[in-house]
Formats: structure tokens, C-alpha cells, sequence
């Protein structure tokens, strides 16, 4: 009886003791539920962006009248709606950024959120069904290896120094020989910037230039600017519209475009690799790729490259021509300069560039004051995340709207929007977006090139010297600012 008595002490003893601690711990728990509860009523949830009104499948088109400009007309709902706010394209919802801050925060301090890339459906669909390529596709582990084996060769090849130098200079020439031959006579000066623009990237990609007089590089120029201009957005944003006579007849129209780029690539190609081809782009993708090189990605980063780098230099340039023309108090100011600082006997090269500021300050210039995407290429967030005070949803479309940080209060320039090179040289820039420039521009109204195509004609009256450009009166006043 004795030892039963004593071997039930312990028991019991072991047994309140895990009912104490049981307790204790219960009740920390419980405080701590009821803490985190109080925290999150507390705690409201994030706004979603104000929206302009919209429609079904329609979206806010109806809403958004501003024959085209829909930089400007965004630009003055900031004004309402504030810098960040959405509209429906179609049916596909949008995130419109606008002041410079919030560009800043978005694609700066906040870059891997909105880092991903919109999927164009025209193009994902029709033209680039295998998602190849450097521009149009998706941010995945493969297109960053293509990326960077894109950038790492360009480097290699010297891009930004001597390998772009020695081709410019050769086109600058071309150019201006052209020029000197209209013999004060009126034309329109895009087809020839346009292909000596070319000139340059098909150069660098395949190691030979074509001549201005060949019908090869005319009918590439037609293709890609048509391939680049044709009107496949509205399908992009409302997919139904494909099977709509019009927006079918745009969609086969493409292909006639698409098909004859790819003839020009596939053709160079096959030259750029033939035994004792001078040095290209093509080249040295194939040796470090290896003899199983993915032939059809090659031929898309080309394809890529060719339209990037040929329609956001020339809409550049040929506003550049457009402000020299109508300005000769900024010309002259820009020849004095040349004249002083360059001898005559040989072309302007990258190390006269300090020598010549209020040239680079066109430039800067002609970027802000007409920037060839007014409206940058659709991107995609990737997850979600708090801009500005607003919940922003992953996989939604954005893209930021430059015209008010470019032009207006919050940039450097005055809210005239008038050319001003002089502030660039005397105002140092607030910040680097004020010169991004995208691929290329599908806007009418700040596209030089387009605006032939409805009547605004853009044809000057030419002495030898280039310093003497001036545009036709009887012209001038169909030039939509």
C-alpha cells in the first residue's frame, strides 16, 4: 500500500504541471490573435487607382476623344484623376502613370514589380507564335540569356564607340551628297533619311551596307515602316475585331510585310556566313551559339533590331530637320559653333562631342520635345504591390505617359512646349527619363514620317549648303504641332 501511495505522487504532480504550462501557453496565443485582430481592423486596405468611365467590350474609348493624341488627353485627366489612374483599352484594363515621380518610383525604386512585358496578341498570334526574339516576348529565364548574349556581342563589337562611328559618318555623307543634288528643289527628305538610317543597323548586323539606289533597301524600308505603322492595336485590345473584314484584311497585310523582312534576313544571313564576309553582329552570334544555333531567334533579334533602331532614329532626325528648318537663329547658333569647333577637312566624330554642347543639347531637345513614343511600350507588372498610396495588382498592363514630365511643370522645359535647346545647356535635367526613347511611334501627331501619309506634307527647299534648310511656305501651315 505504501509504495502504491508514493508512485501516485509523482503523477499527479507531472500531470498539473502540464495543465499549467498548457495553460500559459493557450493564453499567450490568445493575447497574441487578439493583438494581430486589432492590428488589421486598424489597418484598412490600400484604394485601387480612380478608373475613367468605361463600357463593356468597348472600354473607355468612347470616353477618351482626343482625335488621337491620347498623350495629351491623359495628360489633362491627370489633372483630374491625378498621376496615376486606369481606363479599359477594349477589355483589357490599364494602368496609366504620369508625373515624374511616379515614373521614378515605379520603374526605379520599385523595377521589380514592373519589370514584365506585355504580350502584344497580334504579334503573339500571328507573327511570333514561338515567343523568339529580344523585344517582343515575355521576362523569362530565356529571354534574359538571349538578352544579355544580344548585349554582350554589341559590346564586344564596340557599340556606342568605333562601331557605330565609322557607319554614321559613311551615311552622313551619303546623306548629304543626296542632298546637295535636289538642286534647291522641293522633296520630301524621309525616304532618304529613312534608308541611310537603315543603312546603319543593317550594317552592323550583317557586315555590308546596301546602296541608296537599290531596290532591296527601298522595298525593306517599305516593309518594316508599313509592318511597324499598320493598324493591329485595336485588335491587340479587342481580339474580336480579327474576324472583322477590315482588321482581317490589316491582319494579311502583315504577313506580306512580315514575309518580306524575313526574305532580306534570311538572305543576309546566308551572306554574313559565307567565307571571307567582313565582320557582323550575324557572325558572332553564330561562333559563340555553335553550328546548332536557333536559326528563328536569330532571325527575330534581327528582325527586332532592324525595326527598333531604324524608326526611332529617323522620326528623330526628321524632327530634328523639322525645328533646324523653321528656326534660323537655332541653326546658325549650331553651324557657328560646327564652324569653330570642327575643321572643315573631315566629318564630326565622337570626341568632338564636348567641344559641341548646344548640338548634343538639340538632340536632348528634339528627344523631350518630340519623343518618338509619347506613350512608352505597354509593360506588365508581376506581382502585387503599393504605388503612390494605390494597390496595384499583379499582371495588370501599364505604361507612363511622358508628355507631361517632358513639356510640362513638373519638367524642365516651359509649359509652352516650344524647342528650347538653350535650357538644356543652362538647366541640368532633374532626371534620365526625360530622354528615354522607346522603339517606335504609331501616333500620327508626333511622327514626322506618318504625317506624309495624310497629307501634311513635310518638303523643303534645299541650298548645297545644308546650313541654308528651309521649309516651303505654301507647306507650313498644314504642320500639325
Amino acid at each position: 500500500m505504501a509504495e502504491e501511495e508514493n508512485s501516485g505522487v509523482p503523477v499527479a504532480s507531472l500531470v498539473f504541471t502540464f495543465l499549467g504550462v498548457f495553460s500559459a501557453v493557450y493564453c499567450f496565443l490568445a493575447a497574441a490573435n487578439r493583438s494581430m485582430r486589432r492590428k488589421n481592423r486598424k489597418k484598412k486596405p490600400l484604394p485601387s487607382p480612380p478608373s475613367i468611365a468605361s463600357l463593356p467590350f468597348i472600354g473607355s474609348l468612347l470616353f477618351m476623344r482626343c482625335g488621337g493624341r491620347f498623350h495629351r488627353f491623359f495628360a489633362n485627366r491627370a489633372k483630374i484623376l491625378g498621376p496615376i489612374f486606369t481606363c479599359y483599352l477594349g477589355s483589357k484594363k490599364a494602368l496609366v502613370l504620369n508625373d515624374r515621380k511616379t515614373i521614378e518610383e515605379a520603374l526605379i525604386k520599385k523595377s521589380f514589380y514592373f519589370s514584365d512585358r506585355h504580350v502584344h496578341y497580334t504579334l503573339d498570334k500571328y507573327y511570333n507564335q514561338n515567343h523568339k526574339g529580344v523585344v517582343y516576348r515575355q521576362n523569362d529565364e530565356n529571354f534574359s540569356k538571349d538578352h544579355r548574349q544580344v548585349m554582350e556581342i554589341l559590346k564586344e563589337m564596340g557599340m556606342g564607340r568605333s562601331l557605330m562611328e565609322e557607319r554614321i559618318q559613311y551615311e552622313v555623307e551619303e546623306l548629304l551628297v543626296h542632298l546637295e543634288e535636289q538642286k534647291e528643289k522641293a522633296f520630301n527628305p524621309q525616304p532618304l533619311v529613312t534608308r541611310c538610317t537603315m543603312n546603319v543597323v543593317v550594317n552592323v548586323l550583317f557586315g555590308k551596307r546596301l546602296e541608296q539606289s537599290s531596290p532591296t533597301i527601298n522595298e525593306l524600308a517599305e516593309n518594316v515602316y508599313k509592318f511597324l505603322h499598320m493598324n493591329k492595336q485595336a485588335i491587340d485590345y479587342c481580339p474580336p475585331l480579327r474576324f472583322v473584314p477590315y482588321f482581317r484584311r490589316t491582319i494579311e497585310e502583315g504577313f506580306r510585310y512580315h514575309d518580306g523582312i524575313f526574305r532580306f534576313i534570311r538572305d543576309s544571313i546566308r551572306a554574313s556566313l559565307e567565307p571571307g564576309a567582313s565582320e557582323s553582329f550575324v557572325e558572332r552570334y553564330v561562333k559563340k551559339e555553335g553550328p546548332a544555333y536557333d536559326r528563328e531567334e536569330l532571325r527575330y533579334t534581327c528582325r527586332e533590331l532592324i525595326d527598333a533602331g531604324t524608326d526611332t532614329s529617323s522620326v528623330t532626325i526628321l524632327w530634328c530637320l523639322v525645328e533646324l528648318a523653321n528656326s534660323g537663329r537655332i541653326q546658325g547658333r549650331l553651324r557657328d559653333q560646327i564652324d569653330s569647333a570642327i575643321p572643315s577637312d573631315r566629318m564630326p566624330c565622337l570626341r568632338d562631342v564636348p567641344s559641341i554642347p548646344y548640338a548634343e543639347a538639340i538632340l536632348l531637345e528634339t528627344w523631350r520635345w518630340r519623343a518618338p513614343l509619347p506613350l512608352s511600350v505597354p509593360h506588365k507588372t508581376n506581382g502585387d504591390t503599393e504605388l503612390r498610396g494605390y494597390h496595384i495588382p499583379g499582371g495588370i498592363m501599364f505604361g507612363h505617359d511622358h508628355y507631361e514630365p517632358m513639356g510640362g511643370k513638373e519638367g524642365f522645359a516651359p509649359p509652352t512646349f516650344s524647342f528650347l535647346p538653350e535650357k538644356v545647356v543652362t538647366i541640368k535635367m532633374r532626371s534620365s527619363l526625360v530622354c528615354i526613347v522607346f522603339p517606335h511611334s504609331n501616333n500620327r501627331f508626333t511622327n514626322p514620317g506618318i504625317q506624309t501619309r495624310y497629307g501634311h506634307g513635310y518638303i523643303f527647299r534645299t541650298q548645297p549648303n545644308l546650313s541654308k534648310l528651309q521649309p516651303n511656305p505654301t507647306h507650313a501651315s498644314n504642320w500639325v504641332t
